[in-house]
């Protein structure tokens, strides 16, 4: 059975290497911006739909989403038991979320705060996140020199 995996507005390089290296994936890529070439889906939006991927990439996105805690929750109910979501946020200096009252120059509503962005996760139902300090050469803007968050899903019976 293929492993489902979601791609929230992909970058381009890494989409390809999924693509057309990554055997047995279902690739599933979409967009938050409604003028991409993927098809669009709003991350704010409650869905019906319930443990559709095994894995998520959601990288440098939630930022851009004014009701994150929303995002989040819906990135959970996708996420099958047992799935990963993959996600790489801006992070402010210290443990706290500096929100804006408008969105920046990079159009983020926010920058995390390490400690408060894993707090998110748990309060959307993550049962476990570890974030991992992953330094590589840039790639299409996706790591660089940043934390990625490793949630997981578990749902106790």
């Amino acid at each position: 059975q293929p492993v489902r995996m979601w791609h929230i507005s992909p970058e381009e390089r890494l989409s390809f290497v999924i693509r057309t290296h990554l055997k047995n994936i279902r690739y599933s890529p979409t967009d938050h911006n409604k003028l991409s070439k993927y098809p669009y889906f709003d991350l704010t939006v409650p869905n019906n739909e319930k443990n559709l991927f095994d894995i998520i990439i959601c990288s440098h996105i939630l930022e851009h989403i004014n009701d994150d805690k929303q995002a989040i929750k819906n990135l959970f109910q996708l996420l099958d038991i047992y799935g990963l979501a993959l996600l790489i946020v801006p992070l402010s200096d210290g443990d706290e979320t500096k929100e804006f009252d408008e969105l920046d120059e990079s159009g983020h509503f926010r920058l995390y705060g390490r400690a408060d962005f894993v707090k998110r996760m748990f309060d959307g139902g993550f049962s476990d996140v570890f974030p991992i300090q992953v330094k590589s050469p840039k790639f299409d803007n996706f790591i660089s020199d940043e934390i990625l968050f490793i949630a997981k899903k578990f749902i106790k019976s």
